[in-house]
């Protein structure tokens, strides 16, 4: 098949057709790629030849193909057609191949194509394909060179935030934040402030968002958008709070009530238009962004405009070096901490039987300091995990990789706290039963008569059916923390 696709482009017959089906065979395919290679014998005239063609297309699907062989070799002429290329919509195919190989020594003349761009007026019929090209020549000398990083500065810029919290429990955040103004709101808590630290150190809040005023109730029409926006002050805000010139990159999030396929071609279409509205100030960019428009469709079907910088560095949960898939979420545990704090005691003596990475034990310490600290668990990899974490948040706690079962231990403690393991394909509903029997029978011999136990569970039934056969546990308060998880945290105090 190979042979004779070569075989017909080589003969001048039905060239754009057999490139197209040459380009399908070679895609992704390593063992065709090479076969290729060996029936080409590395004859770089056959795409010489293919470059000089008229019909572009024939050009664009010739560059691609050069860029899935990584043809290094063809580097000086395919930086020469690149620069004579006159079909804007072939161009950035030129530079989508250049990124899968070694080309830094054309960097400089890549960031003057670049910085021509950005300077030159173009018009309509133009500007989506010179967007294009502006957007693969970032991209591309983004390999070679970080991109211009913007440092955010706007701490004492007074404003209006959004800060994301647990649905349930947004009160636990608006009281942390004081002396910042706030209310509650769907989601999580608006927030008047002077000084962004004020709350910056708040744990728990999920995502700080920045609304826009003016951009409220708008219709999804690209172009309207991302006028509103620019025109509503985007470009001075992000310039008030940031050091650093150039361009910001940007992605867009649009939530609502779209259908995905919908939704992805919105998005498109309006990152386009705000880099053409902004004069590329702001490129796209869906990996290495800067800043995120998130536009949230309202309850009248018009959609509100807010932004999330992730140039804003967030130190909370630095300590989390390393995760697992069963690790609790930190903002989670947090709120979880916040709830039970009225049953804390400073100084207290503190068990997770389950714990993991160790997040539980750092959140509970972080919220009121307890000592000492002892996580118990069966999987090593999670204990040697918990042990760096514990080191970088200059927390003690004694891991201790062994099964709760022969845990033992020569004074009791106060409290017992833990993300209770949940039915999963590795682990059946009786077993996670047995757990449960385990945590109250095994627990109530580690523990104080009076003693706490704050539990996490994401399998309420079973929970409560095992608490319900434990009268030696008193449940002291529920909490549902997540609605779609069927998440709970149970506060129960251990009687004797």
């Amino acid at each position: 098949m190979l042979e004779q696709l070569l075989e017909n482009i080589k003969k001048g017959q039905n060239i754009r057709e057999n490139l197209i089906e040459l380009k399908k065979q070679l895609k992704g395919n390593l063992k065709k790629q090479e076969e290729f290679l060996c029936l080409l014998q590395y004859d770089y005239d056959f795409f010489r030849k293919l470059l000089e063609q008229e019909d572009p297309k024939i050009r664009k699907n010739a560059v691609i193909i050069i860029g899935e062989l990584e043809l290094e070799g063809m580097l000086p002429e395919l930086y020469e057609a690149y620069e004579e290329e006159e079909t804007l919509f072939v161009r950035t195919d030129y530079l989508r191949a250049f990124q899968k190989m070694d080309c830094e020594t054309y960097i400089p003349k890549f960031k003057e194509r670049l910085d021509y761009l950005l300077s030159t007026k173009f018009t309509k019929e133009q500007e989506k394909h010179i967007t294009e090209e502006i957007r693969e020549l970032t991209n591309l000398i983004g390999q070679y060179e970080r991109g211009q990083t913007h440092y955010f500065i706007g701490y004492d810029e007074p404003g209006k935030v959004v800060l994301t919290t647990n649905r349930f429990y947004p009160d636990v955040t608006l009281k942390a934040c004081y002396p910042c103004k706030g209310k509650k709101i769907s989601g999580g808590v608006a927030v008047e402030y002077e000084d962004m630290r004020d709350f910056m150190s708040v744990r728990t809040w999920q995502e700080i968002l920045f609304p826009m005023p003016v951009a409220k109730n708008m219709q999804l029409d690209p172009k309207g958008i991302a006028h509103t926006i620019l025109m509503g002050g985007l470009l001075g805000f992000l310039d008030a709070r940031h050091l650093g010139g150039g361009s910001y990159r940007f992605r867009v999030e649009l939530r609502g009530k779209l259908h995905p396929d919908e939704k992805r071609t919105m998005m498109k279409k309006i990152a386009s238009a705000l880099e053409v509205e902004s004069s590329h100030r702001l490129i796209n960019s869906t990996s290495d962004y800067e800043v995120e428009i998130r536009l949230l469709e309202g309850k009248m079907g018009g959609y509100h405009a807010y932004l999330k910088l992730y140039t804003i560095p967030d130190n909370r949960f630095s300590y989390r070096a390393h995760t697992l898939s069963t690790s609790i979420h930190p903002v989670t545990a947090a709120t979880i901490m916040e709830l039970a704090k009225p049953y804390f005691k400073k100084n207290a003596q503190v068990l997770d039987p389950f714990c993991g990475t160790g997040t539980m034990l750092l959140e509970r310490n972080f919220a009121m300091s307890a000592h000492p600290l002892y996580g118990i668990d069966l999987y090593g990899q999670a204990i040697e995990y918990g042990r760096e974490n514990s080191k970088r948040a200059r927390t003690v706690i004694n891991f201790v990789n062994r099964d709760f079962r022969q845990f033992t231990h020569e004074y009791l403690f106060d409290e017992i706290v833990t993300n209770m393991p949940s039915v999963s394909a590795k682990q059946t509903k009786q077993d996670i039963e047995g757990l449960y029997e385990l945590l109250l029978k095994k627990g109530a011999t580690h523990l104080k008569k009076g003693g706490i136990g704050i539990i996490y569970s994401q399998d309420p039934e079973i929970a409560v059916s095992v608490m319900k056969r434990h009268p030696e546990w008193k449940r002291l308060e529920t909490f549902q923390i997540y609605q779609r998880e069927a998440s709970y945290l149970y506060i129960i105090q251990y009687t004797g």
